[in-house]
């Protein structure tokens, strides 16, 4: 086992294989059997299956909006997961534009 603490509770874990023959069978196989991600509580026989989600061919967009809706995706973030998951003086410069764990994000008209 290689046990991890994450510090959140929404993980994202790009992983990628290589080619074999110009085939993606054994990177595929590598993954699917090879890797299993799960709470140490359930190790063994309880273990949940892992659930891989192909990436290819579809497109993602991982650019953040550039407007009001970005604050708005930040404390989304801020309210699900734990206060702890940011450094303090991160959670003081959101704390000043309004934004805290617990507390409804209501920017005023200009502040939009």
């Amino acid at each position: 086992y290689f046990v991890s603490k994450s510090p959140t509770y929404v993980n994202w874990l790009p992983l990628r294989g290589f080619l074999v023959d110009g085939k993606t069978d054994s990177a595929v196989a590598m993954w699917k059997n090879g890797l299993r991600i799960y709470p140490l509580a359930q190790a063994g026989d309880g273990a949940p299956k892992l659930e891989v989600i192909s990436g290819t061919g579809k497109t993602v967009n991982t650019v953040h909006a550039n407007d009001y809706s970005f604050y708005a995706e930040i404390n989304d973030v801020i309210q699900r997961e734990p206060v702890d998951a940011l450094p303090p003086e991160i959670r003081g410069n959101l704390a000043a534009i309004g934004m805290q764990k617990g507390r409804p994000f209501e920017p005023d008209a200009r502040m939009q």
